[in-house]
């Protein structure tokens, strides 16, 4: 298929997303039709094939055309037929009939064209997530409050291998479409993740983002969460918020600003758990749990970072999302740390409980 035929099959696309029945324009999350059209502009300048081109449309924040679940007003949700679907595979994804499909959606026949909107019947919400390196049931799981096997039974899983790019179709329950969040100027990921409480890493996951790179007007979706109401119940005195800024430093210096959030956080996390010391002195100073205390480079000055890094723990913000334990896998001197479930990676650091 020529550059042509690819800007006529997008023109069209673009006119059955902006335009109603009537010949009214309607806007598509407040998204322009020039801003619209200078997405596709620049994608369509790229000489890529049809499916990732497909692909990368279905990956932008702002333009959701293929391979993507909308909400509705009504009691069902829009998807968007991705390339290899068939109506017996998004019958059993969805947990309905064909027949149902073919009856709300007044279709005659059983053939799919890829981009074809189709209404789902459904008392529940969906949205289609893209596997990110690094990603496992169980993080996606916790991000979307749904059980591991819930996502597996959605999606006909035999086992728990993801694979990088994979499309997971993941039911949710209860979503609230006010946090829509509109860049401004000065706008950072950085900013916006503390501001909502949430991760630099949660924010470009739910938007399928590929860089940090922001721009004013951009809408973005942002998994809300409020801070850890567990952390007010920790009484940190300045001394403690020294040594916390020390182990930051000590153990997470040169590891990206997020990681270093998510060691004091571990902190935070151990002094609020059962199985750990109800201070964060003694948390810190627990024999052999923090190398940097037993080799010595606990005492060496923390820069600024280090203290922000534990400002904004105690505010609430959790990137390791309530991990007690971390380490790094190339210098952990204890192995039976790698039997520990793992949440997230950040930098060079495993986050497990």
């Amino acid at each position: 298929m020529g550059k042509r035929k690819y800007q006529v099959l997008f023109i069209i696309l673009l006119l059955i997303l902006v335009f109603n029945v009537n010949g009214q324009a309607e806007s598509y999350d407040n998204l322009s039709i020039e801003e619209a059209g200078e997405i596709l502009r620049t994608i369509l300048n790229d000489s890529i094939t049809e499916e990732d081109l497909i692909n990368k449309l279905a990956e932008h924040p702002l333009v959701e055309i293929m391979g993507y679940v909308e909400t509705s007003n009504e009691n069902y949700t829009l998807y968007y037929v991705e390339s290899g679907d068939s109506l017996y595979k998004i019958a059993n994804r969805f947990d309905t009939t064909i027949d149902e499909l073919k009856k709300i959606n007044n279709l005659t026949h059983d053939y799919l064209i890829i981009g074809q909107k189709l209404k789902i019947p459904s008392e529940k919400t969906y949205v289609s997530y893209t596997v990110k390196p690094g990603d496992t049931l169980y993080q996606i799981g916790r991000r979307y409050d749904i059980s591991v096997k819930e996502i597996k039974e959605h999606n006909n899983l035999k086992n728990d291998y993801l694979l990088i790019g994979q499309q997971l179709t993941i039911p949710v329950n209860d979503i609230d479409k006010n946090y829509t969040y509109e860049v401004r100027a000065g706008d950072t990921l950085y900013k916006i993740a503390r501001k909502f409480y949430t991760t630099i890493a949660e924010i470009k996951a739910i938007n399928n983002l590929i860089s940090d790179y922001l721009f004013i007007g951009q809408r973005l979706h942002i998994p809300v969460s409020q801070p850890d109401k567990g952390y007010q119940k920790v009484d940190v005195t300045d001394y403690e918020k020294e040594l916390l800024a020390r182990a930051v430093y000590s153990e997470a210096r040169g590891e990206p600003f997020e990681g270093q959030v998510a060691i004091a956080a571990v902190v935070l996390n151990r002094v609020l758990h059962p199985l750990f010391p109800d201070t964060v002195e003694k948390v810190i100073f627990q024999p052999w749990q923090f190398t940097a205390v037993h080799d010595g480079q606990f005492w060496l000055t923390p820069n600024r970072a280090a203290y922000n890094a534990v400002e904004l723990a105690l505010e609430g913000w959790d990137p390791s999302n309530g991990a007690i334990y971390y380490y790094n896998p190339d210098t952990a001197s204890s192995r039976w740390v790698f039997y520990r479930t793992v949440i997230v990676k950040i930098g060079e650091h495993y986050f497990a409980v």
